[in-house]
């Protein structure tokens, strides 16, 4: 089989897959998209066709659904726990200027969007390995990450090494620029193979096309760690369920097909309004000479010599337009009722907090059950990286799992305060309440706290702004 050969699930869900980007593109993706998205009418012609295409808007509930999810993760930025020798390697893991953050943040995107990510640990190609950190920093020799999306991740195989299932085979389909001369450059397609081989070593092999059309792989590359050649393949997948290679379904693939549902339904009611919205003229017993025309206006008239002539305008009347209004609206419902609860009007009156908590609660488990997942398989890769450089300590990277900002009111930070004061809580415990209900910034110890404050303790405008008003928490 050739180098290009796609893994079969990999073909099963290349459809959803390409959905999912349209949706999430918006208008000119899903425009482009054309009969895939919106059959053709019977019997119309190609410019036909593209007007009825044109005139139909496309309702971005899908976008601005993914949006709002990851929005809702990095809200509160992510923390890393590590060395400061590695931390230094996250502010360009890529060596292509992104950071740790911005591979989680694309990371999750692609997950709640597509269903699928992927990072591959890479290091320079060198002749020789740096025979310490000084020397491998002095020539920018370190560990870094290739990211891949679901496309490009199209051919793997699983298998029983070393007591545990794990990969023995990725291949990735990249690409490459060839100058063309000095100003332009032709884009062109490679495939990177990760494998292990007979002897349980980590290989890579570079196909690229020659002149004859065929794949032809450069020699082998065997990356090392520690001067030795490495037993496993260091691409750590991830899916909204499990971090694995194996196709799962994205979480907004229902959402993305009812927006599709719904593009369809508004096209008939652009297309009906189009032909029904503005009345026709109706002339009977008029005869017209050969090129003669009829004109309408209030400076113009119709003379008719048959005295049965009538004129009249026919206009659209019955509810084959309102029913698919109605349709509509009742998809935005489902829309928000799948996700994308920022579409949907917002409810009168004023909810309790513990009612909207209950609300967000389902959405809220998914979404921080991905989040956890991500972290979890970026702190196994950091893990990894830090190894590969020599760099020793415990790694560990968060994403944030709380989307309900809890907030305090007045009453209850006036009670904490109160027991704080009285001796009551401590001031750790103040503090923790503090930073949850994000009055403190997450990134601030209490000790650093503690210096801002000084002690003197409370200023005496705060004190003041603490004490009950008349008539609270009287005993008289």
């Amino acid at each position: 089989m050739p180098v290009d050969s796609k893994h079969d699930e990999y073909a099963k869900a290349m459809a959803k897959w390409s959905r999912c980007r349209d949706a999430i593109s918006g208008q000119d993706a899903v425009h482009a998209g054309g009969a895939r998205y919106l059959p053709k009418l019977s019997e119309q012609s190609a410019d036909e066709y593209q007007a009825y295409k044109e005139r139909t808007p496309w309702y971005g509930a899908t976008g601005r659904t993914l949006e709002g999810m990851v929005g809702m993760v990095f809200r509160v930025d992510p923390v890393l726990e590590a060395p400061e020798a590695f931390k230094a390697l996250t502010k360009d893991i890529t060596l292509s200027g992104m950071t740790l953050d911005g591979v989680a943040r694309e990371g999750v995107t692609e997950v709640v969007g597509i269903g699928r990510y992927g990072l591959l640990v890479e290091f320079p190609k060198v002749t020789e390995q740096p025979t310490n950190l000084a020397a491998a920093a002095a020539a920018n020799l370190r560990p870094y990450v290739r990211a891949y999306k679901a496309e490009t991740i199209i051919n793997w195989r699983i298998e029983m090494r070393g007591n545990r299932m794990q990969p023995t085979l990725v291949v990735l389909k990249e690409s490459y620029e060839v100058p063309v001369d000095v100003y332009s450059s032709e884009v062109k397609t490679q495939y990177r193979v990760l494998m292990l081989d007979e002897a349980g070593r980590y290989v890579q092999r570079l196909f690229r096309e020659n002149a004859e059309k065929q794949w032809t792989a450069e020699p082998d590359i065997i990356p090392q760690m520690d001067g030795k050649a490495m037993g496993e393949i260091p691409f750590y997948p991830f899916g909204p369920e499990k971090l694995s290679l194996d196709v799962q379904q994205s979480p907004i693939l229902d959402l993305v097909d009812l927006n599709l549902s719904h593009y369809r339904t508004s096209a008939d009611l652009e297309h009906g309004a189009h032909f029904t919205g503005l009345p026709t003229p109706f002339i009977a017993g008029v005869q017209l000479k050969d090129g003669e025309k009829v004109r309408i206006g209030s400076s113009e008239a119709i003379v008719a010599g048959d005295p049965a002539a009538t004129a009249s305008y026919l206009e659209f009347s019955g509810q084959g337009l309102g029913a698919l209004e109605r349709l509509m609206d009742r998809k935005e419902g489902q829309m928000a009722a799948l996700g994308a609860r920022m579409l949907a009007p917002e409810k009168a009156g004023v909810e309790s907090e513990g009612t909207m908590a209950m609300r967000h609660n389902g959405e809220d488990s998914v979404l921080a059950g991905i989040a956890k997942l991500v972290a979890y398989g970026i702190t196994e890769m950091c893990a990894f990286m830090a190894r590969w450089a020599g760099i020793n300590g415990e790694i560990k990277f968060t994403l944030n799992t709380d989307y309900l900002p809890r907030g305090m009111s007045a009453q209850e930070l006036t009670a904490l305060m109160s027991a704080w004061q009285q001796g009551g809580i401590s001031f750790q415990t103040l503090f923790a309440n503090l930073q949850r209900a994000e009055i403190i910034a997450p990134e601030v110890t209490d000790e650093e706290e503690q210096e801002r404050i000084g002690d003197a303790g409370p200023t005496l405008a705060m004190q003041s702004a603490l004490q009950p008003t008349p008539g609270e928490g009287d005993s008289k």
